[in-house]
């Protein structure tokens, strides 16, 4: 639904909050995780296809034994064509049993190069600095929410500042 509300809009992205699709949901895990490709990317590919545009969205992954809050790039094509694997995780999702990323990839998309960062990880600026020092130009940060506007006003500003990117983030909202 809200992918229709703005994607006759042609946006060059779509990035949504981070775990939209699982947030308040108590059942295991196991249960909510999903592989990728899976129903929610194959969900997301379709409308990017439809509306050509890229698509940033996080969901918690299922890869063999082990489980991550993964965010997912889909171009325009409704390909998965990149994915980050959140590095800096919380206590709550560290003791639910998920596992963090190592990684900090690049991706090049037709509007320029970019990185993601997942809600916590803007926290540490390593996250930003290897992004950047990986080639990225705009940072994405998926968020689940921080309700403090003094932090975006001045953790957000000085990682762009710091790394000379932009940095486009999510809304909090989800309902």
């Amino acid at each position: 639904k809200m992918f229709d509300e703005v994607g006759p809009e042609k946006p060059d992205v779509v990035l949504f909050s981070e775990n939209l699709a699982t947030r308040f949901v108590t059942r295991p895990l196991a249960e909510r995780a999903q592989t990728i490709p899976g129903p929610l990317t194959d969900a997301l590919a379709s409308k990017a296809k439809k509306y050509r545009t890229y698509v940033i969205a996080t969901l918690l992954e299922s890869d063999g034994s082990l489980f991550h809050n993964t965010a997912v790039l889909i171009d325009r094509e409704g390909s998965v064509v990149g994915k980050y694997r959140k590095v800096h995780l919380t206590m709550g999702e560290t003791d639910s049993g998920l596992t963090p990323g190592s990684e900090y990839p690049v991706f090049d998309t037709d509007f320029g190069r970019i990185g993601i960062m997942t809600c916590w990880d803007n926290w540490f600026d390593e996250s930003a600095r290897a992004l950047r020092l990986g080639g990225a130009e705009i940072l994405f940060l998926p968020l689940a929410g921080d309700g403090v506007p003094m932090h975006w006003e001045h953790v957000w500003k000085a990682r762009t500042l710091d790394n000379g990117v932009w940095l486009v983030s999510s809304s909090t909202v989800t309902d």
